[in-house]
């Protein structure tokens, strides 16, 4: 929506064939650039700043849209198999949650907010919720009973297997650009 002094006719100067739109520059190999009044981004949030946390964030939200309408009646649920939950789990949760972590700097509030995420999946498989009576378990106890990895274990192994693909590739480019030494501060 446009707003601001003359917003409405800036608007209507914009209209071509009934639509929005910015006339672009004969270099741009098209000729006009659609505006649209809902645009969401199916990657990662970036910052000026470089902070993660946003990213964490939003992972977070989503990965919490997906499980939440599950949690009672599958995750829960005594007559769920436990292999059907782990892999809804790992498609509708893991899957948001970590998709392409593996290029994160170590930051412990972000893994803190995906972590949290992860316990609570955990916690409601097992029945040991942290609001219940046996409310003073410990995370590390959850994922033992389990028999889960910790979200920095399963962040390691996302490194590594990402790093044998950049490796199985050999492009490099891309392995002089890994191999140069950070020279900014931590």
């Amino acid at each position: 929506k446009y707003r601001g002094h003359d917003s409405t006719s800036c608007y209507k100067n914009r209209i071509h064939n009934a639509k929005a739109s910015i006339k672009l520059p004969s270099a741009c190999g098209t000729q006009r650039l659609m505006i649209v009044a809902k645009y969401q981004h199916v990657g990662s949030v970036t910052t000026m700043c470089g902070s993660q946390i946003p990213d964490a964030n939003l992972r977070a939200s989503s990965a919490m849209g997906a499980y939440a309408p599950l949690s009672c009646k599958i995750f829960g649920s005594q007559h769920i198999a436990p292999y059907l939950k782990w892999l809804l789990l790992d498609s509708l949760v893991m899957s948001r949650l970590m998709y392409n972590t593996q290029c994160w700097h170590k930051c412990t509030r972000s893994m803190s907010i995906i972590n949290s995420v992860y316990m609570r999946a955990l916690r409601r498989i097992a029945g040991l919720m942290r609001f219940g009576a046996d409310g003073n378990i410990t995370d590390f106890e959850v994922r033992s009973n389990l028999v889960k990895p910790s979200i920095d274990c399963l962040l390691m192994r996302k490194r590594l297997l990402y790093a044998a693909r950049i490796q199985k590739c050999k492009s490099q480019s891309l392995s002089a650009l890994l191999s140069q030494k950070n020279k900014t501060k931590s």
